[in-house]
């Protein structure tokens, strides 16, 4: 039992193994899975395409011979009354009989030809379902293989952003290394580990302070402005306005 367990348990492991890698295969050409069942579909509508023929064919051989044992009946029910009227009775017994076995066989035909009816409708059904299920199949592999080919591209940036990814981190772990190591040097050479900046005219650093100081030379220059301005105006007298007696009269008569 134990035996049977492992050898089970070691089988359904190859054929899940079998299965995964089959699988793969399977999603790797996908385009040769959708085409090999669309060939299959086309192969199996092609065979109830002719069976359908077949079967109509028959249909046909049925209804002419039916037919013409129609015709038949009426020149042998002729004959059995021409027989009937000159009393030639072997005659009409022997067309008696020929008229039962043309009856006989006209409703057999028909029985057959009624079954025959039900199985041109039936594969003519099934052979529309398949040409349906043709058509679907095609706009299902239009749209898989469309779906397939832009996961595989989203697949592959993804894979590529990671790869620069990283590249980056290598890199920048490389210029960390090189940037520690740089800094060990001119400690141990006694040089400065930042570069000077001031001593570069068109630095940042020195255009801002260029700025600052226009600024300032500015605010200075508008103080000095306003500081000449109060002293002018503490230095001149203020104006004394004379008004002749006629003057003062009047207005002091058209303020009363």
């Amino acid at each position: 039992m134990h035996k049977e367990g492992f050898f089970s348990r070691l089988a359904t492991l190859f054929r899940g193994m079998f299965g995964a890698e089959v699988r793969k295969a399977e999603v790797r050409n996908a385009s040769i899975v959708y085409q090999q069942a669309l060939e299959a579909q086309s192969r199996h509508h092609q065979e109830l395409k002719q069976a359908t023929s077949r079967l109509v064919v028959l249909r046909n051989r049925m209804i002419a011979e039916r037919q013409q044992l129609g015709a038949d009946l009426v020149l042998v029910t002729r004959a059995l009354e021409k027989s009937a009227e000159t009393d030639d009775d072997d005659r009409s017994l022997a067309l008696i009989e020929q008229q039962r076995h043309f009856n006989e066989r006209i409703n057999q035909l028909r029985k057959e030809e009624g079954h025959i009816e039900e199985q041109i409708a039936k594969a003519k059904q099934h052979l529309d379902d398949v040409t349906t299920a043709i058509r679907k199949l095609k706009r299902e592999r239009t749209e898989m293989l469309a779906r397939k080919a832009h996961a595989e591209a989203r697949l592959k940036t993804l894979e590529a952003l990671e790869a620069a990814g990283s590249r980056s981190t290598a890199q920048a772990g490389a210029l960390a290394t090189v940037r520690d190591a740089i800094e060990e040097l001119e400690t141990s050479a006694g040089l400065s580990q930042k570069l000077d900046t001031n001593e570069n005219p068109l630095s940042i650093e020195a255009l801002r302070e260029s700025s600052r100081r226009e600024e300032d030379k500015e605010e200075l220059q508008r103080i000095k402005q306003q500081h000449t301005q109060r002293l002018l105006t503490k230095k001149l007298p203020t104006p004394t306005v004379i008004v002749p007696n006629h003057l003062s009269a009047v207005s002091n008569e058209v303020i009363r």
